[in-house]
């Protein structure tokens, strides 16, 4: 936005000055009353083109993707979070600020140690609860485990049993 302030100064000032070293006779002439009948010379001002120089605006960069260590030492699982619920599966309270997960076909109780790959971090959570119930989605995380390991909304997580 600055860049873009002092340019408009710029050509703001250029056009001040140029204004001003015009010749006076030409407005003097042209704005004097005619003495016959016939209209005097009109004073026409010539464009100017003026080039200011382009600025490079600053890139704006994705956070680098960072692959966890060692690769991805479980399986490749698509991952959601959620935070509602009164009752898990297994009958436990839920708590969405607790490390705990959802899976389909694990027993209640296994231990699972899930990675985001795009930061590295890491989170072992319990599966307390079935689900998720959505096409392509294998693990639902409770949104305290989704915070420890940065995730934001549905991605590829790196889980292994312990």
């Amino acid at each position: 936005m600055k860049p873009l302030l002092l340019a408009l100064s710029l050509v703001a000032a250029s056009a001040v000055a140029q204004a001003r070293d015009l010749d006076r006779s030409k407005f003097a002439q042209a704005n004097s009353a005619p003495t016959s009948g016939v209209a005097g010379p009109v004073a026409t001002i010539e464009p100017t083109l003026i080039v200011v120089a382009p600025v490079p605006l600053p890139r704006l960069r994705a956070a680098p993707r960072v692959a966890a260590p060692g690769g991805c030492a479980g399986q490749r699982v698509i991952s959601a979070w959620y935070h509602d619920g009164k009752r898990t599966a297994s009958g436990a309270r839920f708590d969405p600020n607790g490390l705990t997960a959802a899976h389909r076909t694990f027993a209640f109780g296994t231990r699972l140690t899930v990675v985001n790959p795009r930061n590295g971090k890491s989170v072992t959570v319990t599966v307390n609860d079935r689900g998720p119930f959505v096409r392509g989605v294998s693990l639902d995380l409770s949104r305290g485990a989704a915070i420890a390991i940065g995730m934001r909304g549905t991605g590829a997580v790196c889980m292994a049993r312990l």
